[in-house]
């Protein structure tokens, strides 16, 4: 198996792409907002007690049982309370954001392997993630 050395071309290049990445104003602002999330811990405590809950109430549904309407609207409260937040919502939009910059720059590699050829702009930006990736509602 051949070995990939840090003067390998494969690596200058993705190295090259990192370091074109963190020189995009787009990057260095979700950074910003990721950064702000990660340093309140207020809204990470509120957003793990909303992410308990969502289990909870996932992991009920999956055995059977029923969601009383007052636990739907206990959720929807402490959904909209995160969501209304400034810090979170920015941090909830920075995740997205990068996870659409992940998706188009692993659709480019993917492809590249799976057709030994260079795809064309419309043919990664135009596709979805695929139904497997959780981030949309199918």
């Amino acid at each position: 198996m051949a070995t990939i050395s840090g003067t390998s071309p494969i690596v200058i290049k993705a190295r090259e792409l990192c370091q074109t990445m963190l020189e995009q104003p787009e990057f260095v602002e979700i950074q910003k907002r990721l950064q702000a999330f990660q340093q309140d811990t207020l809204v990470q405590a509120q957003f793990r007690h909303l992410s308990e809950k969502r289990e909870q109430l996932e992991q009920k549904q999956e055995q059977g049982g029923a969601i009383s309407q007052t636990e739907i609207a206990e959720f929807e409260k402490l959904r909209d309370g995160f969501v209304n937040h400034p810090i979170a919502s920015a941090f909830l939009k920075a995740q997205e954001e990068m996870h659409e910059m992940r998706r188009v720059v692993n659709a480019y590699i993917t492809n590249t392997f799976e057709t030994g050829k260079l795809a064309a702009p419309e043919e990664i930006l135009d596709a979805s993630c695929g139904h497997q990736c959780g981030c949309h509602d199918h």
